[in-house]
């Protein structure tokens, strides 16, 4: 609670002010940018992602599944220059079988792992990879993606 001094209630009438003009200003129109203005400012950005599901039927199932995403940037050691990445990883495992009995349905296993990600910059690097191995009622499937970009001026 404020004190009663009119000195304490004029601070708060003109913050109040500011804060509902604050809300109410405009820029004006848009001003087209120089190649030097538009170096300094930094337009790199990107998104990753990653997924990972996995499925068994049967007797006798088992199954586990991650995915991560780590991202990081460097800020601008000099003006205009910057660089950002990330890394999407996903993996599933799932095993099912039958236990040898003639009776049961067939035993099924199967996964998903879906990576990726999208760079925006002037200079960009994206490395993916996915495999899956499948034996006896096992699979297994991992994959990632590695996304990199920098805004490096004049390129």
């Amino acid at each position: 609670m404020f004190p009663s001094t009119a000195k304490s209630w004029r601070l708060a009438a003109a913050s109040g002010a500011l804060l509902v003009l604050s809300t109410t200003v405009h820029a004006g129109s848009p001003t087209q940018l120089t190649d030097r203005q538009l170096d300094g400012v930094t337009a790199g950005a990107f998104v990753v992602f990653s997924s990972a599901d996995g499925q068994s039927t049967g007797l006798i199932t088992m199954g586990s599944s991650n995915a991560n995403s780590v991202v990081g940037s460097n800020p601008s050691v000099v003006n205009g220059f910057g660089s950002e990445g990330g890394i999407a990883t996903g993996e599933a495992t799932s095993f099912g079988t039958d236990g040898n009995s003639t009776s049961a349905p067939p035993a099924t296993s199967g996964t998903s792992v879906v990576t990726g990600g999208t760079p925006e910059g002037n200079y960009n690097i994206v490395i993916s990879a996915n495999r899956t191995s499948s034996a006896g009622g096992l699979t297994i499937q991992g994959g990632f993606t590695s996304v990199y970009n920098a805004v490096i001026p004049g390129l």
